[in-house]
């Protein structure tokens, strides 16, 4: 190890790492341009910035729209970052640093912070939560259109009962979710049931 840590401080080393380094950004520059024209090619609307609606047109951005930017700005945040760690392993000041800031990071995610009904919740524990609420919004809500066009069409109801009937069922499942979500989640819930009672 010893040894390892004179020849990396040798300046032909530094050197070829500084080449190596340098070549690696080049190389991630390159990927981010093809990345960029292989999107642009098969996938153009992801392409478009997601401000509500695009210029000229009165139709907002849809979903998939939405995802596939998404997509598009996590593909080329993590070329960029996988190049930064990368590079940062070469030089042992840069290994040093990167170790340091990432163990700082690993450790403030979880440490716990937020306490609710007996139990500590951590930032990640956090974020899972919010994810599993997002993904019930999202079934919930399939689960509304599904009832509307398979069920209540259907039926011979008008539209605007149709409408108010799939709104009572789809606040009515997401109500019960959240409470299921929370209950499965370790949040005590008593005292919730205890406010509602009175």
């Amino acid at each position: 190890a010893i040894n390892r840590g004179r020849s990396e401080r040798q300046p032909a080393h530094l050197a070829r790492m500084i080449s190596f380094a340098l070549g690696i950004l080049g190389a991630t520059l390159l990927l981010q341009r093809l990345l960029w024209l292989l999107w642009r090619r098969y996938l153009p609307s992801a392409l478009t910035q997601p401000s509500g609606s695009e210029p000229g047109s009165s139709q907002p951005l849809g979903p998939r729209d939405w995802l596939l930017h998404g997509a598009l700005v996590v593909l080329r945040l993590g070329l960029w970052v996988a190049a930064i760690l990368l590079i940062s392993s070469f030089f042992p000041v840069t290994r040093l640093l990167t170790s340091r800031l990432l163990e700082a990071l690993t450790e403030s995610l979880g440490s716990p912070f937020l306490p609710l009904g007996g139990r500590r919740y951590s930032v990640l524990d956090a974020v899972v939560l919010m994810g599993l609420f997002l993904v019930l919004v999202r079934g919930v809500a399939l689960l509304k259109g599904l009832l509307r066009v398979r069920v209540l069409q259907r039926t011979g109801i008008e539209p605007g009962s149709q409408e108010a009937i799939a709104f009572i069922v789809q606040y009515g499942l997401l109500f019960l979710g959240t409470l299921v979500l929370l209950q499965l989640w370790g949040l005590n819930l008593t005292s919730l049931a205890l406010f509602a009672s009175v």
